[in-house]
């Protein structure tokens, strides 16, 4: 129906066996719901979600299914083994689960690095792990949850852990706070209270009696929170300016999906109008006049919002400097979009969109990618994927050659393996200031970027990575490759994450497959 935020009523899922399933999708917010559906449909657990062209690769629950290519439909792969030893990165340490379900973490003790307490305390499997800034919560394979890290960042659940103790199918988070959705509709916070981890009496009290039907999903800016509801309100909390009055109406009903950027929400109606509340300067009547209506999809970075309307164009809020104005050296950049884009990337101050024929358009902050005239002839088709840096882009094309741009010193030129990345390269990955690019389909590793951020690898390190990689995981300061003999390799800032070395022999007496 025009106007309205369309959903695929279903995608088509299929095992590596072959087999084919179609998964019905109508009323899911979440990759976790998406997951929890494909599993059912085949009768097998689910981790992972590949798209066809392998762009995609969906695995964290929280994920909203608007900002996904699921949103679009078609053909996914389903993954059932996990990885022999899965890891999560954050930004000053690694959580592992080994292949036999132990939980293993190093990097900065003080901040995620010592699970040693949670250890002690988990009750079975562990289905995911998710992080703030300086602690870790992982969700048990029945619904508990333990946490280790900073206590005023989340690390401490004390308060809560009766409301953890069951029933927590996935969760959010800001900085220094988490939020946990649990099976019956409610949520619970803990962490910087001022930062998101206090609902605060009233709210706790109303969503305990049933208010709005429960909670659908959950939008997290670096500070706050924002619920979506059942009944299609919005609910919010933490250090937020709230919605202006002549707003709060319309946000009692009727909303689709709620996104965040660092100080801000946007939230999507079903009629396709926007409305966005924060730190945001005053958008311009023709801004304001585009989010009336025909809005079906939205992505932020730090400080900016990119709507993408129903007719293919892009309309763009928040601050200039971030993208906010959508335009690149005063170049409107809807003169420059294609006409369907698959998806809209971001560092933390720019965009690049990505179109269904792998061309690439970039606008925002020069110094974090917004520009990308230097590479602008190896963009214009081809592009399968994009990924980012704060401050850099990389796009990694079909014939598997990798561009870069943005801030040099933190990924944007990688002149260093200019040969290298002509071609054979499967995968590209980013912690906060480098890339590591997988070539061919298990190796060799070449990084570029910061070396306080993994972007070069020492030498004795990159002869472990020449073969027999698996898998690449990242952090905010370092990498950690899983290779098919079981063994963890990790590099980058050593103290966050980058020396595994005081665990490397529980992570590598895991069985191997």
């Amino acid at each position: 129906t025009p106007g309205t935020v369309r959903m695929p009523s279903s995608v088509q899922v299929v095992l590596l066996s072959g087999r084919c399933e179609a998964v019905e999708l109508n009323g899911a917010s979440l990759v976790g719901d998406a997951l929890r559906r494909t599993s059912e449909a085949l009768g097998v657990e689910v981790h992972t979600l590949v798209s066809e062209d392998g762009s995609e690769v969906l695995d964290h629950p929280s994920v909203p299914v608007g900002a996904t290519g699921l949103f679009s439909g078609g053909t996914w792969t389903a993954v059932v083994q996990p990885p022999s030893v899965r890891i999560w990165g954050g930004a000053s340490a690694f959580a592992a689960v080994t292949a036999d379900g132990r939980l293993v973490s190093w990097g900065d003790r003080d901040r995620g690095g010592d699970c040693s307490a949670a250890r002690d305390r988990l009750s079975g499997g562990l289905r995911f792990i998710d992080c703030t800034g300086n602690a870790f919560a992982a969700v048990a394979d029945d619904g508990s949850v333990v946490t280790w890290g900073h206590p005023s960042s989340g690390g401490d659940s004390s308060l809560v852990q009766e409301q953890l103790q069951g029933g927590v199918q996935t969760l959010f988070h800001t900085i220094s706070a988490f939020v946990a959705l649990k099976e019956n509709a409610q949520v619970v916070a803990w962490g910087n209270p001022k930062e998101g981890g206090d609902l605060g009496n009233a709210l706790r009290d109303e969503l305990a009696g049933g208010g709005g039907g429960g909670v659908l999903s959950v939008a997290c800016s670096s500070q706050a929170c924002a619920a979506l509801l059942s009944d299609g309100s919005v609910r919010t909390w933490g250090h937020i300016r709230v919605a202006p009055a002549d707003m709060r109406e319309d946000l009692q009903g009727d909303v689709a999906a709620v996104f965040a950027s660092q100080t801000a929400f946007s939230a999507l109606k079903r009629g396709g109008r926007v409305l966005t509340w924060g730190e945001l300067p005053h958008m311009r009547p023709e801004v304001v006049d585009l989010l009336k209506s025909g809005v079906c999809r939205v992505f932020s970075n730090h400080a900016a919002f990119a709507g993408v309307r129903e007719d293919g164009s892009v309309v763009c809020w928040g601050f200039d400097e971030s993208g906010g104005d959508g335009t690149l050296r005063n170049v409107p950049v809807q003169d420059r979009m294609p006409s369907r884009i698959r998806h809209i990337y971001n560092t933390a101050n720019a965009f690049a969109a990505l179109s269904d024929e792998g061309s690439v358009v970039t606008w925002g902050h020069r110094d974090y990618g917004g520009n990308s005239s230097s590479v602008q002839d190896h963009l214009v088709a081809g592009v399968r994927e994009l990924s980012a840096t704060k401050s850099a882009f990389a796009a990694l094309k079909d014939t598997g050659q990798v561009v870069a741009w943005g801030c040099a010193a933190h990924g944007g030129d990688c002149r260093r393996h200019e040969l290298a990345l002509k071609e054979g390269v499967n995968r590209v990955f980013a912690t906060w200031g480098a890339f590591a690019a997988l070539k061919d389909t298990s190796g060799p590793v070449l990084a570029w970027g910061h070396r306080f951020y993994g972007g070069i690898i020492p030498t004795h390190t990159a002869l472990r990575l020449k073969c027999g990689v698996r898998e690449l995981f990242c952090g905010g300061a370092a990498f950690a490759a899983v290779k098919e003999d079981g063994e963890v390799v990790t590099w980058g800032r050593p103290e966050l994450g980058g020396d595994c070395s005081a665990v490397h022999a529980t992570l590598q007496s895991a069985p191997r497959s």
